[in-house]
């Protein structure tokens, strides 16, 4: 499924600091949805004058998002978190238009306790996205929790909009769900080659040891 992106825009912050996502309290999903609705108000702002104004979440990009975690059988992050707000709750879900889609979600206990799961789909990210082939769930080490809270502080994922503007189609979406401290944020970028995001899903990936190329 290739998107059209236009170039130099970003999702423009409510007056609270967007920055930090929203408390879970504001981040409710509604029955059927993965996603929680402010995401479909939220405003981006391109930068150029006669860009008409899109929000973080189209209709398109609900759907393609919501159907791939449906097929591999996740549940909404923020649903997760409201149920467990002690926890730290972080999921990657990565859509390479032409190799298959992947899904990392790692969740982890005030007491240092800490799960992965992820899911290898066999289809196509941008197309039809099959069925889970591969799954994975194993306990992190204190060592590798402690790697991605560091990365999520040495990149400043806190400081990202949710979503921004590139020129492009084919590519691959990664989006970062994120619910820590009784707050929800969510972050979507389109084939970054660099930044927070990015760093983030490929420190999540690599705990995988699946194979990942091509990355992009």
């Amino acid at each position: 499924m290739a998107i059209l992106h236009a170039a130099g825009c970003g999702a423009v912050p409510p007056k609270e600091d967007a920055a930090l996502g929203v408390p879970l309290g504001e981040a409710s999903v509604e029955p059927g949805q993965y996603f929680p609705s402010y995401l479909s108000t939220m405003k981006e702002v391109c930068g150029f004058p006669d860009t008409p104004a899109s929000t973080v979440l189209n209709d398109l990009k609900t759907e393609w998002y919501s159907s791939t975690l449906a097929q591999a059988g996740e549940r909404p992050l923020a649903e997760l978190a409201a149920a467990e707000p002690e926890r730290f709750h972080i999921r990657l879900l990565w859509l390479r238009t032409f190799h298959h889609p992947m899904i990392v979600r790692i969740e982890a206990e005030a007491s240092g306790k800490a799960v992965l799961e992820a899911k290898l789909l066999s289809g196509e990210g941008g197309f039809k996205v099959g069925e889970v082939a591969r799954s994975l769930r194993r306990e992190l080490s204190p060592a590798e929790i402690r790697a991605i809270r560091n990365t999520l502080e040495r990149f400043s994922l806190a400081a990202e909009p949710a979503g921004t503007c590139e020129l492009g189609t084919d590519g691959a979406q990664w989006i970062v769900e994120l619910a820590d401290g009784g707050r929800y944020a969510f972050y979507d970028r389109w084939t970054p080659e660099k930044g927070a995001v990015r760093e983030v899903g490929l420190a999540m990936l690599r705990l995988t040891g699946f194979d990942l190329e091509p990355i992009y």
